[in-house]
């Protein structure tokens, strides 16, 4: 009687975890993607806050002149137009992002190269 008790017992508490495993979502959800999506999100703009106050340093400690500045500031706008128009439909897909990241490498590349070119201001 114990016996078939105790197999009763295990064989309910095995079916009932294999409910549980099974209500689990397979895969990720469209919570988890909103979640990626909001990190890439942030990303692209904590990178434009962060070259934006690379060119306010640049500027206040005399390593840009103010033609550099204008060119640096200007292809920062052209990303921050680039997010707003691939951030219309709601989400930026690999596409989009490959080609934002691109345009603030290369700035941030040029960024680097003018504040350290050896042209100073007075």
């Amino acid at each position: 009687m114990k016996k078939h008790l105790l197999t009763g017992i295990i064989g309910g508490l095995l079916a009932l975890s294999a409910g549980v495993a099974l209500a689990q979502p397979m895969g990720p959800g469209p919570h988890q993607y909103q979640e990626r999506q909001a990190a890439r999100n942030y990303n692209i703009q904590s990178r434009i806050d962060m070259q934006e106050r690379q060119i306010r340093h640049g500027m206040r400690n005399g390593e840009l002149n103010r033609r550099e500045v204008q060119i640096l500031r200007d292809n920062l706008n052209q990303v921050r137009r680039g997010y707003r128009h691939a951030t219309r439909d709601g989400r930026v897909d690999r596409a989009e992002m490959a080609r934002l990241d691109d345009m603030l490498n290369r700035n941030d590349h040029m960024i680097r190269r003018m504040a350290n070119n050896g042209i100073r201001r007075f």
